[in-house]
């Protein structure tokens, strides 16, 4: 196993996922940031996938104040979608499966 697949296997290890993961592949063209695709198989037998991306701090310096931008337009987001009678949990789903 290279060395970039088992520190992928050890990072994915740290976020919760549905299911025993199967495979990680590269994923897009790696523009700006490297980018993989997690295929894990759920209990139930579907595939479930994820998205894993290693942010490049030459691109963006301040990972961690971006972070928090992420979160502060996430909850915003479910907000509004809360404010219009909307499930935000079922829009974070649809949105993790795309």
């Amino acid at each position: 196993m290279s060395r970039e697949k088992s520190e992928l296997l050890q990072i994915s290890g740290r976020f919760e996922t549905e299911g025993e993961l199967e495979c990680i592949v590269p994923h897009g063209n790696r523009h700006i940031n490297d980018t993989f695709l997690l295929t894990c198989r759920g209990a139930s037998g579907e595939q479930v996938r994820y998205i894993l991306q290693r942010m490049n701090h030459e691109v963006f310096k301040d990972p961690e104040g971006l972070m928090e931008n992420i979160v502060g337009v996430t909850a915003f987001l479910q907000k509004k979608i809360a404010e219009n009678g909307r499930d935000p949990a079922l829009f974070i789903k649809i949105s993790q499966k795309l």
